[in-house]
């Protein structure tokens, strides 16, 4: 319920963004909205995958890692990968031209179609947590986990690229 709450957040900020009005009503709201919507559903996304706690042994994980990337990175690089040429084509339409040697970004997280961050975030978080994660210090993770999702209110996306560029490079 909450997973499908916080979607309904994310379809209503990107309705309201896209409606172009100079409207200091929905301003606010997407504001509001986007101040806390993507970490709830964060919060919902890790607050129901319980199971794994009840993981067994390395298989288990590696089962559980090769599950996650079926499902979060195989569609964030395909999509990735279908994206880059249609962005090329299309860059002489675009406010900002796809520069293709910024390419090898897809596997820091910056993918051409910007708006699948959250497939590799999620799936970074997913990895970091099943490494690490055991019933003895479950409730230390969720407070750790808590104490980030409030801090990370106060970066924003473009933030968190340039750490990665500076970390990677």
């Amino acid at each position: 319920m909450i997973k499908g709450f916080a979607a309904v957040l994310v379809v209503l900020g990107h309705a309201l963004m896209q409606t172009g009005v100079p409207n200091v009503f929905f301003n606010g709201i997407y504001s509001v909205l986007y101040s806390f919507h993507m970490q709830i559903f964060f919060f919902a996304a890790g607050f129901v995958s319980i199971k794994m706690l009840q993981l067994e042994g390395i298989e288990g994980r590696a089962k559980y890692i090769g599950s996650r990337c079926q499902r979060l990175l195989v569609p964030y690089f395909v999509m990735g990968i279908i994206y880059t040429p249609l962005k090329i084509v299309l860059q002489k339409y675009a406010n900002l031209p796809y520069d293709f040697s910024t390419g090898w970004r897809i596997f820091i997280g910056e993918n051409p179609d910007g708006a699948l961050w959250f497939l590799y975030a999620l799936f970074i978080i997913s990895l970091c947590v099943v490494l690490v994660i055991q019933k003895s210090n479950m409730w230390i993770l969720w407070g750790i986990s808590l104490v980030v999702m409030i801090i990370s209110c106060m970066f924003t996306y473009e933030n968190v690229i340039e750490v990665l560029k500076t970390i990677v490079m």
